[in-house]
């Protein structure tokens, strides 16, 4: 049988829309995402939208230093000391890219 079939089928509901953000890695390579997500989180906080950027997806994932991108997206900031805000991220790389 397989799960193929299981793919294919209709519940009869309206299809939700999902959003998820995939974030390369590459050492200091990481610096882009970092400085394009912090680009990001400014356009939403202009608009008026100030959810936490992990707010507009569902999924976050990365390989690498991406993958530790998500995580720090990720970290619900009352619960831990990680900071996740992107300005925080791209303000970190830079220092280590000038060390």
């Amino acid at each position: 049988m397989g799960l193929l079939p299981m793919f294919g089928q209709k519940t009869g509901q309206e299809e939700e829309e999902r959003f998820i953000l995939c974030i390369d890695g590459g050492g200091m390579r990481g610096l882009v995402p970092a400085v394009l997500l912090e680009k990001l989180s400014m356009l939403l906080e202009a608009i008026g939208d100030n959810r936490p950027l992990y707010a507009h997806f569902d999924l976050i994932a990365g390989t690498s230093t991406g993958g530790l991108l998500a995580l720090a997206l990720g970290a619900p900031v009352e619960k831990t000391t990680l900071q996740s805000d992107p300005r925080y991220i791209s303000y970190v790389y830079e220092r280590q890219k000038q060390s």
